[in-house]
């Protein structure tokens, strides 16, 4: 049921932000052997684009802490992968909506010109911030997200 799904999709989201608050002390500079990078990208753009397709919800909230978590990179860095590697999943899926008829098109200028405007200055404002700090927004904001869904009724 999409209730379920939703907290299914809280519960996940909680627990990234937490590790991601909580990652020096959990994992340190942890990152995943060479030869398992590529089938854990595969695995993590499936789930991602799962997440994406079920509940609405862009992968960000998945992909980003798993590179962090897996791969050993900074919070910028897998920020900006996350955004790009977005595109072709955020495609997909729309293509998909827009035959069927669920894409409310009076929306579309109006999110497209906040959206681009969002991206540049909160990618600016990412930058600015040391990544340890950026990390710690990061996470927080996901555990609020996280909690919010749990606490949905639909």
């Amino acid at each position: 049921s999409t209730g379920l799904l939703r907290r299914v999709f809280g519960l996940v989201v909680v627990l990234g932000g937490a590790i991601l608050v909580f990652k020096d002390s959990l994992y340190g500079s942890h990152s995943l052997p060479a030869e398992w990078i590529i089938p854990y990208l595969v695995f993590i753009g499936l789930v991602a684009g799962t997440v994406a397709g079920l509940i609405g919800v862009s992968g960000g909230p998945v992909l980003a802490p798993m590179f962090v978590l897996g791969l050993g990179i900074g919070q910028q860095l897998a920020q900006g992968s996350s955004l790009l590697s977005r595109i072709p999943g955020s495609v997909s899926g729309t293509v998909i909506n827009w035959r069927m008829g669920l894409v409310r098109r009076d929306m579309i200028p109006g999110l497209f010109v906040g959206a681009v405007l969002g991206a540049l200055v909160g990618s600016r404002l990412a930058l600015l911030l040391p990544e340890h700090q950026l990390r710690l927004l990061f996470g927080l904001l996901l555990v609020a997200l996280g909690i919010g869904y749990l606490r949905s009724k639909v």
